[in-house]
């Protein structure tokens, strides 16, 4: 193990905090979706997925930047609790809206999806999106209370208990009425616990503090943001929109599992949420030299955390599919390892360089364009070559759009692209990894022919790949992590 000499603080190790806070919620989504994925048949798990994919466009398109609206807000003395209580006034009022429009055109979404049975599920999904936002919007507010420990802990209690409750109606019960139920009144219970704790702290929400005036203030800081939010959230799930109108609940289903996005980048993102404010200072300070380092730190940290995972995983895909989904989803080998290559830019994609830049028509104009991309090249490829075209072309919108990002940055920093990814570097990992996937790829295959069982296969094999490239690179990762850790 890495040791840093003793420093107990610093971006590094904050990081590191941050990422195990992360890999105690995502692990527990990814707990629960093996479970379902074996109780539940390959229809039954579709139709999940589709009701799943209802609630998550619902919630994006309805939380309208109120989440960041409540950061901003909260944070300063003279809006504090009066805006917060107008934020959740605007929330209930379209989260009424919002469960109404879901009830209403059930219909027209059973016949988007080409499934009798999501229809049937409505009344269980509707007010998801709205104790969704709400739930984002109150965290926001504990955050700001200095309440950050508390908030881990009671992620860790609530991902302990979903797993438990899929684990039970899984396989007891494999009835999707009763798994949706579930789902909401553990965010209704989320929702009363952080709203109790909200009213101890700063107070009930006064029907007196409503205000047009405020939440015109509110709205007009939050909407913009929220085009964002959209656009983003449809760009992401375009490739399933397209699957789920025109291929059956059967493909929809290995296609949604396959193509769901693995928790590799969990650390790259947490050192990005630390070096965050360290970035953002520089570029105001207008001290580039500076910002063009940290820019390149960050990036040669998804080098060496996130590209060997998803390399282990692509040289190892059949088992992987097989572990985390079952046998039945065997035929999405090669989806699995198409969208695994995005994790070879998803850390090039990160827009902050350009935002803190105030760039913020262009970031707003290639998220606009990627999902025009995104929608006309995954319908295309959908008629001529099916589900697999659809996650090539979605793949290949999303690096181009992550690289476009990345070159627009370097040049807004100043610096030449080479030299700020490093491409020296760039190109011994690249190299080194495929070195090492070729031993490893015989090895798998002797494991097979042997008859080692899976979980095995992948322990083993994956264990000798990941420790071999950081045995080699263990000098460079323990002399990047400590000059992080001095920012």
């Amino acid at each position: 193990m890495l040791s840093l000499k003793g420093k107990a603080s610093g971006a590094a190790v904050d990081s590191l905090i941050l990422s195990f806070v992360k890999i105690v919620t995502t692990v527990s989504g990814v707990v629960c979706t093996m479970i379902l994925s074996r109780s539940l048949s390959l229809a039954e798990y579709g139709t999940y997925s589709q009701g799943n994919l209802v609630v998550s466009l619902a919630a994006s398109m309805t939380v309208l930047g109120l989440t960041d609206a409540s950061n901003y807000f909260f944070n300063r003395a003279q809006y504090g609790k009066r805006f917060i209580s107008n934020i959740l006034y605007i929330e209930v009022a379209i989260g009424v809206l919002a469960a109404a429009a879901i009830v209403v055109f059930r219909e027209q979404i059973g016949v988007y999806f080409g499934n009798d049975a999501v229809v049937g599920l409505a009344l269980f999904l509707a007010f998801r999106p709205f104790l969704s936002n709400v739930l984002a919007t109150l965290q926001v507010v504990i955050i700001s209370l200095g309440k950050s420990k508390m908030l881990a802990v009671r992620n860790l209690v609530v991902s302990v208990v979903k797993i438990i409750v899929v684990c039970f109606v899984g396989f007891v019960y494999k009835s999707l009425p009763v798994i949706f139920f579930a789902y909401l009144l553990i965010d209704g219970i989320n929702v009363i616990w952080f709203l109790a704790i909200y009213i101890r702290d700063v107070g009930w929400p006064q029907f007196g503090d409503f205000d047009i005036q405020s939440i015109k203030a509110i709205l007009r800081f939050s909407l913009p943001l929220a085009v964002s939010v959209f656009v983003s959230a449809y760009s992401r799930q375009m490739a399933n929109l397209i699957v789920g109108a025109l291929k059956s609940t059967e493909e929809y289903a290995i296609f949604a599992n396959c193509s769901a996005q693995l928790p590799l980048d969990f650390i790259s993102a947490s050192f990005m949420t630390v070096l965050m404010p360290i970035l953002t200072r520089n570029i105001a300070n207008r001290d580039l030299e500076s910002a063009r380092d940290v820019y390149s730190d960050y990036l040669q940290i998804g080098y060496l955390l996130v590209w060997p995972l998803a390399a282990c995983l692509i040289a190892l895909s059949p088992e992987c599919v097989s572990l985390l989904y079952g046998e039945k989803y065997i035929s999405g080998v090669p989806i699995f390892s198409v969208y695994l290559l995005t994790y070879a830019t998803t850390f090039f994609s990160s827009t902050l360089v350009l935002t803190a830049g105030g760039k913020t028509r262009t970031v707003m104009g290639i998220a606009v364009l990627s999902l025009v991309a995104n929608g006309l090249f995954c319908f295309i490829a959908c008629q001529l070559f099916g589900i697999i075209g659809v996650a090539i072309a979605s793949v290949t919108v999303n690096i181009a759009t992550a690289i476009g990002i990345l070159s627009m940055s370097c040049r807004f920093l100043g610096g030449g692209l080479l030299r700020i990814v490093t491409a020296n570097k760039m190109i011994g990992y690249i190299g080194l990894l495929f070195i090492i996937s070729g031993p490893i790829i015989c090895l798998r295959w002797v494991l097979v022919a042997i008859g080692v069982p899976t979980i095995f296969i992948v322990c083993l094999a994956s264990a000798a790949y990941l420790g071999t490239f950081y045995y080699l690179k263990r000098k460079e990762l323990r002399s990047l992590l400590l000059r992080i850790n001095k920012l």
